[in-house]
């Protein structure tokens, strides 16, 4: 009778170990899935920045270009 009340509480306890450790890798995984798409996140978002200062870039240079031109074409009609 002690041996089978024993044999019990030792299984019930290796039931909850069991449990935990599940449990336990069920949260590393989500987490690491959770820091994954997180990352893929961060790294779209980073490449859309670069895009847009690139566009914003050239915009700007294009439109300096163009003031620059039209700047040329001011100064070189006023001295002729």
């Amino acid at each position: 009778m002690k041996n089978e009340k024993t044999d019990i509480f030792l299984d019930d306890l290796n039931k909850k170990k069991i449990s935990n450790k599940i449990r336990y890798k069920e949260k590393k995984i989500q987490h690491e899935s959770t820091v994954s798409f997180n990352l893929s996140l961060i790294i779209e978002i980073n490449d859309k920045i670069k895009s847009n200062i690139k566009t914003i870039f050239l915009e700007n240079y294009q439109s300096i270009l163009k003031k620059l031109e039209l700047f040329r074409k001011t100064v070189f009609l006023e001295n002729n």
